[in-house]
């Protein structure tokens, strides 16, 4: 799992504004 909130799947683990 890519814990990246630039990622498709980072981005459900970090929702940014």
């Amino acid at each position: 799992m890519n814990h990246n909130p630039r990622s498709r799947k980072g981005d459900m683990v970090f929702p940014r504004p």
